[in-house]
C-alpha cells in the first residue's frame, strides 16, 4: 500500500453535533421538552445519552439520513432531569459526543422548613438544636446556612430532617438562618436541586 491509498482512507474529523433543548433547559415538571441534535447531511444514525458519574445511558437512536434529529421527553420529573449528550454515526465512525445540555425539573420540590426546638430566643451559653424538614420529599443531604456567612454545618444522614446543634450561644450567634437540601443523582451532586433553600429563621439570644 502506497501513500495514495492511505490518503484515500482517510476521511477527517468529523463535525462535533450540538445539542439544544425546545423551550429551553428548564422545564416544568411533568411537561414535555424537544432535545435536538445537530449533525451532518450524511448522518445516518443519532444516538441521545444521558450522562451519571462517570458512565452513559443510551436513551434513544433515531435511524436515517438527516442533519438533524429530534428526541422528545413527554413528562419531564426528577428521574429524567440530568445531563444529555448526542453523537451521530457517518459511513462507519462515530462522531464525538457534544457537549453536555443540563435539563432542570421545576416545580416539583417542597421548600424545607426551618424550626428551633425550644424556640427562637436562646440564652447565652445555651445550646439550640435547628431541624431542617422536607415533608415530602427526602433528600440525601441538608446544609445550615447563616445569613451573610458561609455554610455552617452538613448532615449526611439524608430522609426527610437534618439535625443541626449550634452553641454554647453568644451574641454572634443571633441573625437569620436558611436550611438547604441536597439530592444526588446517580452517586453525584444533582445540580437539579442542590441548594434547594427553604425561607429564613431569625435566632437570637438572651442573657
Amino acid at each position: 500500500m502506497d501513500l495514495r491509498d492511505i490518503t484515500l482512507l482517510c476521511f477527517g474529523d468529523l463535525p462535533i453535533p450540538i445539542v439544544s433543548a425546545t423551550p429551553g433547559s428548564a422545564i416544568p415538571w411533568n411537561e414535555s421538552v424537544k432535545i435536538l441534535c445537530w449533525g451532518t447531511p450524511e448522518s445516518y444514525l443519532y444516538q441521545l445519552e444521558i450522562r451519571g458519574n462517570s458512565t452513559f445511558e443510551v436513551v434513544e437512536k433515531k435511524l436515517g439520513f438527516q442533519k438533524e434529529a429530534e428526541f422528545l421527553i413527554e413528562h419531564m420529573n426528577p428521574n429524567t432531569a440530568g445531563r444529555y449528550q448526542c453523537r451521530y454515526r457517518k459511513l462507519d465512525r462515530w462522531s464525538e459526543c457534544s457537549k453536555a445540555l443540563e435539563l432542570v425539573v421545576t416545580g416539583f420540590y417542597n421548600k424545607p422548613v426551618l424550626s428551633a426546638d425550644q424556640g427562637v430566643e436562646v440564652l447565652r451559653g445555651e445550646t439550640v438544636s435547628l431541624q431542617c424538614t422536607s415533608a415530602h420529599v427526602p433528600f440525601d443531604r441538608f446544609s445550615l446556612t447563616k445569613e451573610g456567612g458561609a455554610t455552617l454545618s452538613q448532615s449526611q444522614n439524608g430522609g426527610h430532617q437534618g439535625s443541626f446543634v449550634l452553641g454554647p450561644v453568644n451574641q454572634s450567634f443571633s441573625g437569620n438562618y436558611r436550611c438547604n437540601e441536597t439530592r444526588l443523582h446517580n452517586g453525584e451532586f444533582d445540580p437539579n436541586v442542590c441548594g434547594r433553600a427553604g425561607p429564613c429563621g431569625s435566632l437570637g439570644h438572651t442573657g
